[in-house]
């Protein structure tokens, strides 16, 4: 069974199996009566057990083969099959390999929260890292950075590849709005749409250019002030 060669799981099971022998051997010289009910009781516990891990360790092969799936171009996945949660590691783990892929540097650095729809804010946040990705050429580094303050939460997202054509950056958020440099499958949705999501949540996004070169995003979720 390929679960038990998961050593931590090996480990789960034996100590699950440990204590079920020690209750049993304990009841066997305190009420031996007890003995029969006391030792289904630990079988069917150690059952329950490896029947849930065992659903647990299936669905993270169902999330890593459909993000094998995407890499190699079918996104036709059954994404109402996940809660928000694993949608939120799917496209967290998609847009890692991506980076890798193109042999880029993702740094992150986070504190604090952020209230919202966590499915959405993913969505949002990983078609703004998509774009950078694709105007960061090989090597390059894409940082993400979040802090909170009692006013707001603030993400920032940054690259350091070609940047915002001047021209560009008043209209990049507007629906199938393409800039000079977008990628020829672009059909320019993916910044507008992740506006509409921050919006919704009583936040704000805005693209600027860095100084040293490339681009950056800023995101600010306020906090409602009672």
């Amino acid at each position: 069974m390929k679960l038990l060669r998961n050593s931590e799981v090996l480990k789960g099971i034996l100590f699950l199996a440990a204590v079920s022998a020690a209750a049993v051997i304990y009841c066997f010289y305190t009420n031996i009566g007890s003995v029969i009910f006391i030792s289904a009781l630990c079988l069917a516990f150690i059952v329950i057990h490896t029947f849930i891990t065992w659903k647990r360790y299936r669905r993270i092969s169902s999330l890593a083969s459909d993000i094998d799936s995407i890499l190699h171009g079918n996104d036709h996945i059954m994404r109402s099959s996940y809660d928000e949660g694993e949608l939120a590691v799917l496209e967290c783990e998609i847009y890692k390999m991506i980076v890798c892929l193109r042999e880029q540097t993702l740094d992150i650095k986070a504190s604090g929260n952020v209230l919202g729809d966590i499915a959405w804010n993913c969505e949002a946040i990983g078609n703004i890292v998509k774009n950078c990705t694709e105007h960061t050429p090989a090597g390059g580094t894409i940082s993400i950075t979040a802090e909170e303050n009692p006013l707001f939460s603030e993400i920032c997202i940054c690259d350091n590849g070609s940047g915002i054509a001047e021209d560009d950056l008043p209209h990049i958020f507007e629906r199938f709005y393409k800039g000079g440099n977008s990628d020829e499958s672009s059909f320019g949705i993916g910044l507008n749409l992740a506006r509409m999501i921050i919006t919704n949540q009583n936040g704000t996004v805005k693209a600027e250019n860095r100084q040293s070169g490339g681009a950056k995003f800023i995101i600010r979720f306020y906090k409602e002030i009672i």
